[in-house]
């Protein structure tokens, strides 16, 4: 089971906004891109809702920011989910034991969370389910619709509610204040606030033995003082310590040198004055031992807290252990959506970097849905599932029209945005920068070859990188907007001074943009503009006729099964997914020459 869809209703600075994360089927990361204040944070704060309900002192702040003065209405956001066939066989299990005989497959679920306000004061929330159920019971002959009358409606919702649902996570900042003591007993205030660290202690158990519980194999075993007992809990502390450093460190010696650093795990008690009623119904207090784990990193010869260490650290660390770990909770049925806002910020360039690789191991059983405005944070193979955050009420290119108190925030998927918008890319420089870079004076400028458009970018590098296994190393090929769309990047690597060359189709579409790039940067760099024919007098055509009949037609089906006929939209779309799973694909030897000629000679 996985969401689908969300829409959201007069949240906050939304008005209506519609999510789909199936516009594109093959996106499991979905990156949300926009300046501070566009509106990110509200979609996941929104969507955090269907599953985490807003304290009743809270749901003020839930208000449309336009209408704080006077709102009478309701606030709510809707979750859609898709059920798979192994998710129904689970329902039509677990119905059994109520003497429902068969239930009927169920195709979706429609969620919805309301919070109904007048005159701008709360007065009421409701939670819906909408979706079909049609049951047969023993010893009856039809089937018959339910509702949430039902008694048995209403089982099914509780076993989908706290089974098969997908749990949603949602982490504002994991910069979170790691704390010192980490407190395991439930009855424990302290313990109520950190729920989430309790929970991660267990998932860490559970990777380690199945069995493993935070009650019987750490509470208990600091409870009895006997040798056994304290032997065993030693031995457990020093597997998890064991497995954290295996984990969040050897993920984080990738990014700076951790040499010599383990983690130690260490479990005390300690006693507490705890006020309570007595029989008497006075209020007396109470000495009550509590427990705790502390995690320490040590180097050399010295032990420190996670909190005493730098923001980055502490960031990945607690990234890591919450998500690493998380694939071993066994409530875990379906795709695990994680939310994720501005990850990373306060890490350098190349961590940020290393962290898009950690999201694509975190999506492996799950989805992620992120906000960045960091450029760094973008990869441009997940551009299927990449949004644009606006505040449309918002004049983003005037310094006197940025009241914030005018509020419409809507998600434009990426391709759309491009399309309607191609005088706007200074304003979303985070995300044009994934495609139209502009470095910095310090970085390092690579030399680079513009393909004509992304299409042609994702054949080339696909090839190379995936069926050839990156043979051809000193290419850098860096995706256009088209024949005539590059002029911004040639004139800042003229400036520069650096080299370049410009890969367009053989065709009369090709030979038109090399004229007008003469025309307009003159003959110096005709040498820098290569055609196809250029290359070689027989390719007139544009780079994915370089693929044979067969293999043209194959690559589409593998988008859409029942195509009959080359399309080509699809193949650029099978490419784009090929590309990104690193999917090997048997080509015709004369196509891998040809493929490998072009790049001999782009060198």
């Amino acid at each position: 089971m996985r969401y689908t869809k969300f829409i959201i209703k007069n949240f906050r600075g939304i008005q209506d906004l519609t999510l789909d994360l199936e516009k594109q089927p093959t996106s499991k990361i979905i990156t949300l891109v926009g300046l501070n204040e566009s509106g990110k944070t509200s979609i996941l704060q929104a969507i955090n809702l269907l599953q985490h309900d807003m304290p009743k002192e809270d749901r003020h702040k839930l208000i449309p920011k336009k209408s704080k003065l006077n709102f009478s209405g309701s606030v709510s956001v809707q979750g859609f989910l898709v059920v798979s066939a192994a998710d129904n066989e689970l329902i039509s299990k677990k119905v059994k034991e109520w003497d429902i005989e068969h239930i009927k497959p169920i195709n979706e679920i429609n969620i919805k969370r309301e919070y109904k306000y007048k005159d701008s004061q709360f007065i009421d929330n409701n939670n819906y389910w909408n979706f079909p159920v049609e049951i047969k019971k023993k010893g009856t002959a039809e089937f018959v619709k339910i509702d949430a009358k039902n008694e048995d409606w209403q089982k099914i919702v509780a076993y989908l509610r706290d089974e098969l649902i997908p749990k949603i996570l949602h982490y504002s900042d994991f910069l979170f204040d790691f704390p010192t003591k980490i407190f395991l007993d439930k009855g424990n205030p302290e313990a109520k606030k950190q729920t989430q660290f309790r929970d991660v202690i267990q998932d860490i158990l559970t990777s380690i033995d199945k069995e493993l519980t935070i009650e019987d194999h750490i509470i208990k075993r600091l409870n009895n003082k006997s040798e056994a007992s304290q032997e065993s809990l030693d031995h457990t502390l020093s597997k998890m310590s064991s497995q954290i450093s295996k984990v969040v460190l050897g993920a984080w010696k990738n990014i700076m040198d951790i040499k010599g650093k383990e983690i130690f795990v260490e479990a005390k008690s300690e006693s507490q004055s705890i006020v309570k009623k007595n029989a008497e119904g006075q209020l007396v207090a109470e000495q009550q031992a509590f427990h705790y784990l502390e995690f320490r990193l040590k180097e050399g010869t010295e032990k420190y807290y996670i909190s005493e260490r730098s923001l980055g650290f502490k960031w990945f660390f607690t990234f890591l252990l919450f998500t690493e770990f998380r694939k071993n909770r066994k409530t875990d049925i379906g795709e695990t959506l994680f939310l994720l806002d501005e990850p990373a910020s306060n890490l350098h360039s190349t961590a940020q970097k290393k962290l898009l690789d950690k999201f694509s191991e975190l999506v492996h059983n799950s989805r992620l849905i992120y906000t960045t405005h960091s450029h760094h944070l973008i990869n441009p193979l997940w551009l299927n599932g990449t949004y644009i955050v606006k505040n449309q009420a918002i004049n983003y290119q005037s310094a006197f029209d940025f009241d914030t108190n005018e509020t419409n925030i809507k998600a434009i998927i990426y391709k759309q945005f491009v399309s309607a918008n191609p005088t706007q890319q200074d304003y979303f420089q985070p995300i044009l920068d994934s495609l139209n870079h502009q470095p910095g004076l310090l970085e390092k400028i690579p030399e680079i070859i513009l393909t004509e458009g992304k299409f042609d970018y994702y054949i080339l590098k696909y090839v190379n990188e995936v069926l050839l296994n990156t043979k051809f190393k000193q290419l850098h090929f860096y995706p256009g907007s088209g024949a005539d769309g590059n002029d911004q990047v040639i004139k800042l690597y003229m400036a520069w001074g650096r080299n370049f060359k410009i890969l367009l189709d053989g065709d009369k579409g090709g030979e038109r943009a090399k004229a007008r790039y003469l025309k307009l940067f003159g003959s110096e760099i005709n040498s820098q503009i290569v055609t196809y024919v250029d290359l070689n007098k027989t390719w007139d055509f544009p780079v994915e006729r370089i693929f044979t009949d067969d293999e043209r037609l194959k690559i589409t089906q593998m988008f859409d099964p029942i195509c009959k006929t080359f399309d080509k939209s699809k193949f650029n779309t099978s490419i784009q997914n090929l590309f990104s799973a690193k999917t090997k694909i048997p080509l015709d030897p004369k196509t891998v020459k040809i493929f490998e000629t072009i790049y001999t000679r782009l060198k």
